[in-house]
């Protein structure tokens, strides 16, 4: 954890003390290249662990509404990853698929 996080109270629930810094965006949500210096905040184990599962699911699913100009190559290098690391998710989109 970096030094101007110690002694900081989790920047989500305010109550616990952080014990983690997190990053306010979540990597995954940008591919590799544009990764470097997204910002920070400091976390507790709890916050940071609700925060990422929701991250998980998000990352799988924002993406299919993407209109920025990496919004292509965002779906088709991320998403397919995502899914087969979350089989739930995958099973839930694909089940809810209707011909157009």
């Amino acid at each position: 954890m970096r030094r101007d996080f110690k002694g900081k109270h989790c920047a989500y629930c305010s109550k616990a003390m952080a014990n983690s810094e997190d990053h306010v965006f979540a990597r995954k949500f940008f591919l590799e290249k544009d990764r470097k210096d997204l910002p920070k905040a400091p976390a507790c184990d709890d916050c940071n662990g609700k925060k990422s599962r929701l991250e998980t699911y998000l990352s799988a699913v924002l993406p299919f509404a993407g209109r920025h100009a990496q919004a292509v190559e965002n779906l088709a290098m991320g998403v397919p990853k995502r899914l087969d690391k979350n089989r739930k998710v995958s099973r839930e989109l694909f089940g809810s698929m209707k011909d157009a």
